[in-house]
């Protein structure tokens, strides 16, 4: 079953509006601002995940 949050990045990562309730949902963000914040944001998301281990690496190059 497919929920759909509308909220702002930031209000969910300050815990202002609910994100995921389980490790299963997928979350799909939808980058709308200036490039250098998207990249800023998904930098941040890319080290937590790796700090927890989870999530998949992919070589890009490969």
């Amino acid at each position: 079953m497919a929920v759909t949050i509308s909220a702002e990045i930031g209000e969910v990562l300050v815990g202002n509006r609910p994100g995921r309730s389980d490790a299963l949902q997928i979350t799909v963000y939808g980058a709308v601002g200036v490039a250098f914040q998207d990249l800023v944001a998904a930098w941040q998301v890319y080290n937590d995940a790796r700090a927890q281990h989870e999530g998949r690496s992919l070589d890009f190059l490969d």
